[in-house]
């Protein structure tokens, strides 16, 4: 691979491989949190019809290829043109990242939840359609949100699940984040009372999972943290109802695992309660969605 052809990939897609995922869109213009430093306004800019970004909090611009020259500097790699072209080489040689919404965050605080309606939308149902999730279970388990940008009085929908703080988790193919007070989300199961709870990192993984049972429902609880910063508020649950069994759904990266380490250290406390980790079903991808994906691909 070549610089010219390196730099004709886009920025979009190399975005998407190291999990970084769009804030807000606008014209051709798409908004990040930046990936080269802590940044928590969005101030990554990429221009989809000329394939360049700018970083606009640190004075930076450039190409894919000075881009990843940047990223790899920033994870104290060695960052030449040639080890920049490597790196994308092998990404993009590498399968792709499917899951492509944000991880949880909180959103700006202009915005607002309208009102909440039952899904209708053709287009947010597609949106989860392909990405292998039934119709069946997204009408079953979000609603439709309409959020209202309170700078401008503008308004768009989204896909939503209500949070245990009474705010809501939501996304589409732009957002994917909070609305109000983050927090998790609990989900009924089917037995009562119920003797399992699963636990989820968000609303992706947990929706493809519950695709493959029975009348699209787990026997056992569901709590989904939608940020594993959320997850001292899940052990209210646990501790007060008379769970048998605990099983994670969390992802492979490292977060994921020493968070489902931590969660069998407290189990291993409880002389009455089982743990199970269900990463072994997809260890080879990062989360239970991806390889939910490719399951359905094949």
């Amino acid at each position: 691979m070549n610089i010219e052809q390196a730099n004709a990939i886009p920025l979009r897609e190399i975005l998407q491989k190291i999990e970084c995922y769009a804030v807000k869109e606008k014209d051709e213009f798409i908004f990040y949190n930046s990936p080269l430093h802590q940044d928590d306004g969005a101030n990554f800019i990429v221009n989809t019809l000329k394939n360049r970004w700018q970083d606009i909090s640190v004075a930076k611009y450039g190409n894919v290829v000075d881009f990843i020259c940047l990223y790899l500097l920033s994870k104290d790699e060695d960052h030449t043109v040639i080890d920049a072209l490597r790196w994308i080489r092998n990404m993009t040689r590498a399968k792709p990242v499917l899951k492509t919404t944000a991880k949880s965050k909180a959103l700006p605080i202009n915005l607002v939840v309208q009102s909440v309606n039952d899904l209708e939308d053709i287009d947010l149902i597609t949106f989860l359609k392909e990405k292998y999730i039934p119709s069946e279970v997204t009408r079953k388990y979000l609603k439709q949100i309409t959020i209202k940008n309170r700078d401008n009085g503008k308004t768009f929908i989204a896909l939503g699940m209500e949070n245990e703080n009474e705010s809501f988790e939501v996304l589409n193919e732009v957002i994917g984040g909070s609305i109000g007070v983050r927090g998790i989300s609990f989900v009924r199961g089917s037995q009562l009372p119920s003797t399992e709870v699963n636990i989820f990192e968000d609303v992706l993984d947990f929706l493809s999972a519950v695709s493959y049972q029975p009348k699209y429902e787990f026997k056992g609880d569901s709590i989904l943290l939608n940020s594993m910063l959320c997850m001292p508020q899940m052990f209210a649950y646990i501790n007060t109802y008379p769970y048998q069994q605990l099983s994670t759904w969390l992802c492979n990266s490292p977060c994921g695992e020493s968070a489902t380490q931590f969660l069998k250290n407290v189990v291993r406390q409880e002389n009455d309660m089982r743990f199970q980790a269900m990463n072994h079903i997809y260890r080879k991808h990062n989360n239970y969605h991806e390889w939910h994906i490719e399951n359905m691909m094949k």
